[in-house]
């Protein structure tokens, strides 16, 4: 099967299947720059905790304005940040654990790397200026009531200020420590 017919019937089935598209990403440019001056992986998180955490948060919104139940989030198991994003949830009180499955396990992981893919692939491009024609595969995936979220060196300096993280040089601890 050629990519551009496995893209077509991957976004279709996505398209059939998903009320609500979720997608959080880091510039880890961005992040490392700003973990380089704040405490900040110590503090919120590694960038895996801090879009898992965005994901179950925006999920949580959802769930919350449409009167469901909070549903199980499933993430692919395996990354060496995985204990970081399960302390960072301990924070929120009420919401489930998220729960971890090989990607093996779960087909859907394959719609979600597209839509993660597609997500930083645009918001790439546009901050860059970079002038490019809409990939047929977004275009359709942004049929689907979406929610995608970038997060940039200005969110997290906000989000330092926000929750008070400490900078690097106050403390006299580097990020490589």
């Amino acid at each position: 099967m050629s990519r551009k017919r496995f893209l077509e019937r991957l976004v279709g089935i996505t398209k059939r299947r998903v009320h609500k598209s979720i997608a959080n990403a880091v510039l880890l440019e961005h992040y490392n720059r700003v973990d380089s001056e704040y405490m900040f992986h110590e503090w919120v998180g590694y960038p895996f905790a801090l879009c898992g955490m965005g994901c179950m948060k925006d999920v949580y919104r959802f769930a919350e304005k449409w009167e469901y139940k909070f549903p199980h989030c499933i993430f692919e198991d395996g990354d060496k940040h995985k204990g970081e994003f399960k302390r960072l949830m301990e924070r929120f009180v009420g919401w489930p654990d998220p729960i971890f499955r090989p990607k093996k396990d779960i087909v859907a992981f394959q719609a979600a790397d597209l839509t993660a893919w597609e997500n930083l692939k645009l918001y790439t491009g546009a901050e860059s200026g970079e002038m490019f024609r809409l990939r047929e595969s977004l275009k359709a995936l942004k049929t689907i009531s979406s929610s995608w979220y970038v997060y940039t060196e200005n969110e997290l300096r906000r989000m330092c200020k926000d929750f008070d993280v400490p900078k690097r040089t106050s403390v006299g601890i580097s990020a490589n420590a």
